[in-house]
């Protein structure tokens, strides 16, 4: 009986150690306002340069303000191993999940 007991100890430490391991890695890599503004800046032109060249190049020139004005409707909401994003554009809502330094967009609310 004595040799379960440990393997139920050492499967325990394991399991315990690996948590600890991803907590970690989450929390390290949880992106923060300025992670998510850079994003949208780049979101913004590669969308731009989709719609044509020079759609592209004035995208750019008015990216840096445009963001600078979606950052101030931006709500960040910090669960420690992620973040939620809320960002209001003319009335519409977007939600974005900022995780392990990537943003996934969630349906529009």
């Amino acid at each position: 009986m004595e040799k379960t007991n440990n393997i139920s100890y050492s499967n325990d430490f394991i399991s315990s150690i690996v948590f600890i391991l991803l907590f970690t890695i989450l929390f390290a890599t949880n992106p923060n306002e300025n992670d998510f503004k850079i994003f949208l800046q780049k979101n913004l032109i590669e969308k731009g340069y989709k719609e044509g060249e020079f759609t592209g190049l004035v995208t750019k020139l008015i990216a840096s303000p445009t963001v600078w004005a979606i950052n101030q409707t931006t709500v960040r909401k910090n669960y420690y191993v992620l973040s939620l994003y809320t960002v209001t554009i003319m009335g519409d809502k977007y939600s974005y999940i900022g995780i392990m330094n990537h943003f996934i967009a969630l349906e529009k609310d």
